[in-house]
């Protein structure tokens, strides 16, 4: 039998890491959206490369996606991850 467990969101609030990688992947953080801005997003089940249209070239999400996917388990940003109470 193989168990797979979820932790992001159930039991740990990676909120603090996805933003963190947010600001560090894009090229121009000045433009960056609030942290509750970004989760409100997240929440609506608004995608990525929506989200940061409105501050990031659409052209450029490739670049981002790919930063974002090579330091999303990174110990520098999973640092960032709280147990929830």
């Amino acid at each position: 039998m193989t168990l797979f467990f979820d932790f992001d969101g159930t039991i740990v609030d990676v909120s603090e890491r996805y933003y963190q990688l947010h600001l560090h992947c894009l090229s121009d953080a000045s433009k960056a959206i609030a942290k509750d801005t970004y989760w409100s997003l997240k929440r609506d089940n608004v995608k990525e490369d929506v989200i940061i249209a409105t501050h990031y070239p659409q052209e450029e999400f490739a670049r981002y996606e790919a930063e974002r996917m090579k330091h999303i388990e990174d110990p520098d940003f999973m640092k960032h991850d709280r147990l929830i109470p």
